[in-house]
């Protein structure tokens, strides 16, 4: 840890109530009790090395030895996740809340890994099914999990990953060659567990570039022919940082895949925008919700038994 004047530094304060800075954002409360203790032990010991074996015990020997490597695995996982969307843009306040939706695999009928990506109805309507979500299609079935998901945590949005078992697979990529894919706004995003080579030691990376697409941000990498032009986004913005075409930006970003614009923290201002972290008025407040209601057709009438009581019926547009 540096002074506290870097910007890109990790701050600790343990004396009292224990806060997490990053780039001047709280990850006191994106953080579980056993995550933040993990930080703070590795913190305090920078030049130590510690196994995996060694730190799963430390925080979860209550339980089996497997149970305790999964935990940290996930631990580590969201932490590295936490510090990259949460701390790009402060002023859009973003928070997470990772629920493990189960604590072992979930079986299905097919074997995902050996068909192609487009045959995923036969194992996510499975999936959602023995979670005990119904609906006339798939897509629904996700989109009921993922409103429960808001409910049970209190959060304003939701989506699923899922992580298809490719251990046993030479490539770890679907019969036709995918390996990640997400759908522009959700409500799901797929990711095989070596990711095409990217191993799941890289697992964070890749899942970061795909929470973009949920994030609606299109990709910039030249083989997936997004051109220029193409908008995307609440703020409907075009994709001038595409490696597709002749564009008006060229910069390292999240959105061009590999794994050094995701340790480098690099996201291009076009795909910020389509995020909808764009601030045209320099005001600190982004623009989708920096607007004005104006409200038309308004009347009101009133409660005839109850006096002090209007109904108002009318119109709001943004």
């Amino acid at each position: 840890m540096g002074g506290e004047k870097d910007q890109e530094t990790l701050i600790l304060r343990l004396l009292g109530e224990p806060q997490f800075l990053y780039q001047g954002t709280s990850l006191a409360e994106l953080l579980a009790r056993k995550e933040q203790a993990l930080l703070v032990y590795l913190a305090c010991q920078p030049e130590q090395r510690f196994s995996r074996d060694h730190l799963a015990t430390l925080l979860w020997g209550e339980t089996v030895q497997s149970q305790a490597r999964y935990n940290l695995r996930r631990a580590l996982w969201h932490l590295r996740r936490v510090l990259w969307w949460a701390t790009r843009e402060p002023s859009a306040h973003l928070t997470f809340v990772y629920a493990d939706g189960t604590a072992a695999p979930i079986t299905t009928g097919y074997e995902p890994i050996s068909r192609p990506y487009n045959d995923q109805a036969l194992w996510i309507a499975e999936v959602m099914a023995k979670k005990g979500y119904a609906g006339p299609s798939y897509f629904d079935q996700v989109r009921q999990y993922n409103a429960s998901l808001r409910e049970i945590y209190d959060t304003d949005w939701a989506f699923t990953i899922f992580v298809v078992d490719s251990s046993n697979d030479r490539d770890n990529r679907f019969s036709n060659n995918y390996f990640a894919y997400a759908y522009l706004g959700g409500p799901f995003t797929v990711m095989t567990y070596g990711n095409n080579g990217y191993g799941p030691h890289n697992m964070d990376a890749v899942a970061t570039h795909e929470i973009g697409h949920i994030f609606r941000a299109l990709d910039q990498y030249y083989s997936a022919h997004q051109p220029c032009t193409r908008k995307a986004g609440y703020l409907d913005v075009e994709n001038q940082n595409s490696q597709y075409g002749d564009c008006a930006s060229d910069g390292p970003s999240i959105m061009r895949g590999q794994t050094w614009p995701y340790r480098d923290g690099a996201i291009d201002e076009y795909a910020r925008g389509q995020i909808g972290w764009r601030d045209s008025d320099g005001d600190g407040i982004l623009d989708p919700v920096d607007t004005t209601l104006s409200v038309s057709s308004a009347d009101y009438v009133t409660d005839a038994e109850r006096p002090n009581i209007l109904t108002f019926t009318g119109s709001v547009q943004d």
